[in-house]
């Protein structure tokens, strides 16, 4: 099957948002392996990839970047991704199934933002293949007792 739209093998690193915007507006199925988002001040309301067909992406990391929410619709086309690194923000709250739609997710990174609370709701449908959910550093005081149910 031939890849058309952008196609990036290697680690694409941007600290540029300007940039990613425009990567994501190219009107066709973008194809990167891996995107690494560092020290960008990021407002994911901008639904930056949701202009694009498709979203092929295996590794998104977007970390240090002031993001302080993640909605549902954040990442709802990004069907592929197995790595989510969301590390070292400023993550207060994470929406009922802000992870909706990750059905090959096995490691979610929430390390080092300000999350007090985890609830299974924001795994609803999907990310079944999870096996790595990380959350140091955060301010948790609640953990719902059902939130690992159906994860391997």
């Amino acid at each position: 099957m031939p890849w058309y739209g952008i196609f990036c093998s290697q680690p694409k690193v941007s600290t540029d948002w300007s940039e990613i915007k425009q990567l994501f507006n190219a009107k066709s199925s973008i194809y990167i392996r891996s995107l690494i988002i560092r020290n960008i001040g990021i407002d994911l309301g901008d639904n930056v990839w949701e202009e694009s067909p498709s979203v092929f992406l295996i590794q998104l990391e977007i970390s240090n970047s002031n993001l302080s929410k993640v909605q549902g619709h954040h990442f709802s086309k990004m069907t592929f991704v197995r790595t989510l690194n969301l590390s070292h923000n400023e993550i207060l709250y994470i929406n009922n199934g802000a992870f909706i739609n990750l059905k090959n997710l096995e490691t979610l990174d929430l390390n080092y933002n300000h999350i007090m609370m985890l609830n299974s709701r924001m795994f609803d449908l999907g990310v079944s293949k999870l096996h790595v959910l990380s959350i140091r550093g955060n301010k948790i005081h609640n953990i719902e007792t059902c939130i690992l149910t159906g994860f391997r």
